[in-house]
């Protein structure tokens, strides 16, 4: 099971981040501790299933990085607004095959 960070909303397919966030770094959802369980859950196939990000009112975010965007496989939308983007490093979404959308 995956966590969503503190000022978003996630779902099983989306992250959605509007609330104001002075974090320089890209929301990353981070791995749950179920305790070993043996589920045999991948990581990578629960980062896939992400098919939209919207970012919103992140002040800090200032560049985007080809690591923010690598484990987002399935990626197919991304909003970021009202944040002071300023650099997209090349090959960002080198490993976003799907992405048709950005804003």
């Amino acid at each position: 099971m995956l966590d969503c960070p503190p000022t978003c909303s996630c779902s099983q397919t989306e992250i959605y981040c509007n609330k104001s966030d002075s974090g320089r770094f890209f929301p990353l959802l981070a791995l749950q501790d179920t305790g070993g369980n043996g589920t045999g859950v991948d990581i990578a196939d629960l980062f896939k299933n992400i098919t939209s990000i919207h970012i919103e009112n992140w002040t800090g975010l200032q560049t985007l990085r080809d690591v923010d965007m690598e484990l987002y496989t399935g990626l197919q939308r991304l909003t970021i607004m009202n944040c002071n983007l300023h650099v997209i490093q090349p090959r960002a979404f080198a490993q976003n095959p799907h992405l048709r959308y950005i804003n």
